[in-house]
């Protein structure tokens, strides 16, 4: 049986998308922290929307943007409530 060169790049196309979810996957199991809006982390701690981002901006706690959404560590809000 022989394969196109088509089907070929589609089967390593596939292999490397499987990778990459199994990458997220097991990056999730490490870590058990979650990261949450900055929404969610003033609910949680009592503060402002704009209190988090800021201890988010100067780097008092560990945050990531994804899109135009910053989300914080919750492992960094215990002490900030």
């Amino acid at each position: 049986m022989r394969l196109s060169p088509d089907c070929v790049r589609s089967l390593i196309e596939a292999t490397i998308a499987q990778n990459h979810a199994l990458v997220e996957i097991l990056e999730g199991l490490e870590s058990p922290e979650r990261w949450i809006s900055t929404a969610e982390a003033a609910r949680l701690t009592g503060c402002t929307q704009d209190r988090i981002r800021y201890l988010a901006k100067t780097d008092q706690i560990r945050s990531r943007r994804r899109g135009k959404l910053f989300e914080v560590a919750t492992g960094d809000l215990e002490d900030k409530q």
